[in-house]
């Protein structure tokens, strides 16, 4: 993997832009770069919480707050494990410890006016559902399922269900959690740490050494950072940059930007563990990250189905690489604009360069938290790309020889109405199987059908072009 220094990205932007606006761009850059880096050490931020504490909710937090308004079903997201030989008492005693452990997990939300505060319960009082015993896995996972339908209000006292289940001998536990207080990403940890407390317990050493991070300290960080004059500065930076740019728009000319609520069309995506590993290999090759392909791959489709010659795709980034966040459970992502002006026509090589360097500069410069949601922002930006790579693990897992390397984009579903979101958004998600799989997703129904259906051709095209040679 390739990265640029400070003085290599200017070199390299300075190469980037034309020489009419070259001194007032290059100095707006040095400028807002200077202010992406001021951003508090997290370990800096000091923060006591007990149960009964209020303090204000996170910038993404209100973000999602503001979507699920009027929402008939708020987003959450599951976990189900099963636990060989182990009593459902055992497991359940685990489960308030990792509540207790992830005080992100205790939270309830509480709007005053123009404040979203977050309230801490005290873990002991959470209480978990006893499925009874079944005779078979089937048994209780259809009950699983039934259990789940009962939504999580977000307004409610506990945004976590949790219940146990017995089958034989074996312990099932299955954890419902709001959108609100966990991420996808979190879910790894949170299944790491249950499977760890049920061992050492089983072991008959349950207790572990007790953790001095959590996401209310990354929230106060985040918050302090975004109310200062170096946040000010970059979300400034990045309206005008979004204002100036063309109306990006479908083949027949419809406008595609701003938030789009209501029922969304859904193409389901698989690429096949040969496909992926090729992918993997040609970044490897050429020396960029898989991110940098994927949103080269996007943004050429985007680019043969629009001709708009310049659009900017946001990506969702997880923050679990730093070393004090690795293990913290919450919403921890933040948005990065990536500015894609380049010709459809051009080859593939060049356009990954091309993304790739877009790719470094937004990591230079990223989008303050929440920014996203600012309307001189958010209207300008049609599509969205989130990447989630599989474990290193299931990186490795052997491809078989002669086996077929497909991309696979199904016919459309048609979801029920969610809140707000991006007109275009591409999710991917690495499989254990080395594979990929995610969807092409469209919001609203001012596109049509033909034209979402063109949309994902393109794409299907461009992702099998890492088949060929380039």
């Amino acid at each position: 993997m390739t990265f640029m220094s400070g003085s290599e990205l200017i070199e390299a932007f300075r190469g980037r832009i034309t020489a009419a606006n070259c001194a007032s761009d290059l100095a707006a850059y040095q400028r807002v770069r200077t202010a992406a880096q001021s951003r508090p050490r997290l370990e800096q931020c000091s923060l006591n919480i007990d149960p009964g504490a209020e303090m204000e909710a996170s910038q993404m937090q209100k973000v999602w707050w503001k979507w699920w308004q009027g929402s008939a079903r708020p987003e959450s997201i599951s976990l189900t494990m099963g636990f060989q030989n182990t009593p459902s008492k055992l497991v359940a005693e685990c489960i308030t410890r990792l509540v207790e452990k992830h005080t992100i997990l205790s939270s309830r939300f509480a709007e005053s006016g123009d404040r979203l505060s977050v309230h801490i319960n005290d873990a002991s009082k959470f209480q978990i559902d006893n499925l009874s015993t079944f005779n078979s896995p089937t048994e209780a996972l259809r009950s699983h399922e039934n259990w789940r339908k009962t939504p999580i209000p977000h307004d409610g006292d506990w945004l976590v269900r949790a219940a146990v289940a017995m089958v034989q001998n074996d312990a099932i536990a299955a954890l419902e959690i709001s959108h609100l207080i966990c991420d996808g990403y979190s879910l790894a940890v949170l299944e790491e740490d249950l499977r760890q407390m049920v061992a050492r317990h089983k072991a008959g050493c349950p207790d572990e050494p007790k953790r001095d991070f959590s996401f209310f300290r990354y929230a106060v960080a985040e918050r302090r950072w975004y109310q200062s004059d170096d946040s000010a500065e970059l979300r400034s930076y990045w309206a005008k940059r979004v204002v100036s740019s063309p109306l990006f728009s479908s083949p027949s000319g419809t406008p595609v930007g701003g938030r789009i609520s209501g029922p969304r069309t859904r193409f389901p995506i698989a690429l096949s563990p040969m496909l992926t590993q090729k992918i993997l290999s040609l970044g490897q090759k050429i020396q960029t990250t898989p991110y940098a392909l994927f949103l080269s791959f996007y943004a050429l489709a985007l680019s043969d189905w629009s001709s708009c010659p310049r659009f900017y795709i946001s990506s969702v980034y997880d923050l679990r690489s730093t070393p004090e966040l690795l293990s913290t459970v919450g919403y921890l992502t933040t948005t990065r604009l990536t500015e894609i002006s380049f010709k459809n026509t051009l080859d593939v090589r060049t356009a990954i360069n091309h993304v790739w360097l877009q790719e470094q500069f937004s990591r230079s410069i990223p989008l303050p938290p929440g920014a996203s949601d600012d309307p001189s922002i958010r209207n300008g930006v049609p599509a969205l790309l989130n990447y989630m790579p599989a474990s290193q693990k299931s990186r490795q897992l052997p491809v078989e020889r002669g086996q077929e390397s497909p991309c696979i984009i199904d016919e459309p579903v048609i979801t029920e109405s969610r809140p707000a979101g991006h007109p275009v958004s591409l999710l991917l998600r690495g499989e254990p199987d080395g594979g990929i799989r995610g969807a092409l997703d469209f919001g609203g129904n001012h596109i049509s059908l033909d034209e979402m259906r063109a949309l994902a051709n393109s794409l299907k095209a461009r992702l099998t072009q890492a088949s060929q040679p380039i």
